[in-house]
């Protein structure tokens, strides 16, 4: 279920906000109608409109009454005609919403539809409809009467909008009469160009007795045209007479090569037999099809006996100047965006009111019928371009006019009561915070010995924290100097092995810890192995680099100097070894 607040729910609620707005007299609904722009769509209208010497009758009804009234003034696009009765409406309207304190508009809103309707055919009509347009000016000058005179609102719209609908049913039902006119005739001239350009094409320029000659432009032509009309250049019919006049022209023509001598033995025979088997083309009676068919077998015999015939050269036929056109067009013409149901206003010498119909198949024809469903205006695309450009013609936005209204003036009546909610919850909230205040004056002193108490202990701490940061320094920077003695220490160890030389002296430990002392034998830095020997070349341990370093960095494995001649001693170490091997 919606909980969309009610409109007669947010009035009410409205008038403590304002501390006023209720209506207090009778009111000129001139004086509303009338209201400034700027006062209606100020950010506090209801400040600019209290400004207003009618506001204090009127009230809130009366600001209510003439955003509505703004808003179907703006959107009410009417004929200059009609303005004075449009003007009635509005006041009849205005007088009907401030005559509701609530403005909850019960009888507004269940004909809100009605008035939509009644909207629509005011901005439909144009002063240059005639008769037609006569009668509803007589129509809209009695449902104001009747509206100001106090009879029942919803049976006095509906009565105007029935006869209104009535004409336009009937205007419907002409437009779909001059379209369906309209197409047939773009069709039929589309049908005439085709089998103009065939006749041209096939027969023009050729020679070809009188009668058969006749039968083609009197006969033939119109039935394919026909055939067009009604269905297609896809069609059997069209396929087959298309392909026999191809035929018959040829077959017909008494100047033949020696091949298509030898070839009219076979066609001219067939063509006789297709044309007697077949039917009659669209149109055209039995009889004017047998002479034909007795015609054109006269001819061809005589061709196949060697006789000459009598013949005609065969005129070119003219092309409508529109069949042109169309053909143009269809190669690519001017867009539009116009729909169906659109509707324009012409204005220059006269105002003209007219809605789009239809775009000529084919063309870039856009045809406009008036209110009756006659043909107003028939304009090219480019053309139409030109008049919106120009500003001499215009689109009429249709939009439900009451329908938009209501909601407007509902809008700017929500935005009111948020502009003035919002000002008395921030007089709330400045009344609680004088409160609070006071309040905090009150506590301050209280806080203020707290205060010089945490200061106490904030500078007690601060000190503390200094010398534990202090003590955390030192600490820090015995653990700095202490590991840089021992990368030192560990460098120069490095240093050390990375200097080692065969035949240095090495006290090594053992597996029973015990120490003994060996040398050098074998130094692999690729692999980071080295291997020791005793005094009489006998391995005594084999260390990658790594065990080494740890054993020297420990303090387990102690260096010498190698002793003199070490090269020779540690040759024969090397022979005695491989002898071992």
């Amino acid at each position: 279920m919606s909980t969309k607040p009610d409109v007669s729910e947010r009035a009410l609620r409205l008038y403590p906000l304002l501390k006023g707005g209720v209506p207090t007299g009778p009111v000129e609904t001139a004086e509303l109608m009338s209201l400034p722009t700027e006062v209606l769509q100020a950010e506090d209208s209801w400040q600019a409109y209290s400004a207003q010497a009618v506001s204090a009758a009127a009230g809130l009804p009366g600001l209510y009454a003439a955003w509505l009234w703004h808003s179907l003034h703006n959107n009410t696009d009417c004929d200059r005609a009609i303005a004075p009765q449009v003007q009635r409406l509005g006041a009849f309207l205005v007088a009907q919403v401030v005559a509701d304190e609530s403005l909850a508009l019960g009888p507004l809103r269940e004909c809100r539809r009605a008035w939509d309707e009644v909207f629509y055919h005011v901005q439909t009509w144009c002063d240059s409809l005639g008769p037609q347009g006569a009668k509803f000016y007589q129509r809209l000058d009695a449902l104001v009467a009747a509206l100001e005179a106090g009879d029942n609102q919803t049976q006095a719209l509906t009565a105007f909008n029935q006869a209104c609908a009535k004409e336009l049913d009937r205007a419907a039902l002409l437009a779909e009469r001059m379209q369906a006119s309209e197409l047939g005739r773009i069709r039929a001239v589309h049908a005439e160009h085709k089998v103009a350009e065939l006749y041209n094409q096939v027969v023009a320029g050729r020679l070809l007795p009188e009668p058969i000659l006749a039968f083609i432009q009197q006969q033939l032509t119109p039935a394919l045209q026909f055939e067009l009309i009604n269905g297609s250049d896809q069609s059997t019919t069209w396929s087959f007479w298309s392909r026999m006049l191809r035929l018959m022209v040829w077959s017909l023509n008494p100047d033949k090569s020696d091949s298509d001598r030898q070839a009219f033995f076979n066609k001219g025979p067939a063509l006789i037999s297709q044309l007697e088997r077949a039917e009659p083309p669209p149109s055209c009676s039995a009889e004017s099809y047998q002479g034909f068919v007795g015609d054109i077998s006269a001819c061809v015999i005589q061709l196949l006996k060697g006789l000459s015939i009598e013949t005609i050269s065969a005129p070119v036929r003219e092309v409508n100047g529109e069949a042109e056109a169309l053909k143009h067009l269809q190669a690519g013409g001017e867009s539009h965006h116009f729909s169906a149901g659109d509707w324009l206003e012409f204005h220059g010498e006269t105002q003209l009111r007219c809605q789009f119909l239809l775009q000529a198949p084919g063309t870039d024809q856009l045809l406009f019928v008036n209110r009756n469903g006659q043909k107003a205006l028939q304009k090219s695309a480019a053309q139409m371009r030109a008049c919106l450009d120009a500003d001499i013609a215009r689109e009429i936005a249709q939009i439900p006019v009451m329908s938009a209204a209501l909601t407007a003036a509902n809008g700017r009546l929500a935005q009111l009561e948020a502009l003035y909610e919002a000002r008395e919850v921030a007089a709330a909230e400045a009344r609680e915070a004088e409160l609070k205040r006071r309040q905090q004056l009150a506590e301050a002193r209280a806080r203020e010995a707290a205060a010089r108490q945490q200061a106490e202990a904030k500078a007690r701490a601060e000190a503390e924290r200094l010398a534990s940061e202090a003590e955390a320094a030192r600490v820090r920077q015995q653990q700095q100097q202490e590991a840089e003695r021992k990368a030192a220490h560990e460098q120069k160890v490095r240093d050390e092995i990375d200097g080692l030389t065969l035949g240095t002296w090495a006290d090594l430990p053992t597996k029973d810890g015990r120490s003994i002392r060996c040398k050098l034998a074998v130094s692999m830095r690729s692999t980071g192995k080295y291997i020791f020997v005793d005094r009489v070349g006998s391995k005594v341990a084999e260390l990658q680099y790594d065990e080494l370093l740890a054993m020297a960095l420990a303090g387990r494995a102690v260096f010498y100097p190698p002793e003199q001649r070490f090269e020779n001693r540690l040759e024969t170490i090397v022979r005695g070894l491989r002898r071992t091997e």
